[in-house]
């Protein structure tokens, strides 16, 4: 991912697609992919609630946070200046995801970034639940 890979992951909720949310290529690799319109925004997946508070200015209290995540939701705050300008450039927010899911948890806290994090699926199409629906899916997205 650090060479601008987008990979398929497993999460809490539904397989995803990850990148860094720092290379810009990677970035609208994921659009691509996809077919998704670029002003969609892309939610962030951290590794620790205390990474919130490096890449969003967080206005709720720090209990919530632990309350909520890990877990199932996507919380979206003000971005802060760490974050990469071409992630989201239309909009001042950004949703934060951390999923509870070891794996997911493990691999942003070894890259030790923001990493970008979309359902893995075609644009407007059903989201991968299971493998098979990824793989079936992926061998559409060939042809994109």
């Amino acid at each position: 991912m650090r060479a601008g890979a987008v990979v398929a992951v497993p999460t809490d909720t539904l397989y995803g697609l990850a990148c860094s949310a720092s290379c810009s290529e990677a970035l609208s690799a994921v659009y691509r992919i996809k077919g998704r319109n670029e002003i969609k925004p892309l939610a962030v997946c951290l590794g620790r609630v205390a990474d919130v508070y490096r890449y969003c200015h967080v206005r709720v209290p720090e209990g919530l946070l632990n309350d909520l995540l890990p877990g199932p939701v996507t919380l979206v705050m003000e971005r802060s200046e760490e974050l990469n300008k071409d992630l989201n450039p239309f909009t001042p927010l950004v949703g934060i995801r951390i999923p509870d899911h070891a794996f997911m948890q493990d691999l942003a806290q070894v890259f030790g970034g923001p990493l970008a994090l979309t359902s893995a699926n075609l644009s407007s199409q059903a989201s991968s639940l299971t493998v098979e629906v990824r793989v079936n899916q992926f061998s559409t997205w060939k042809h994109h």
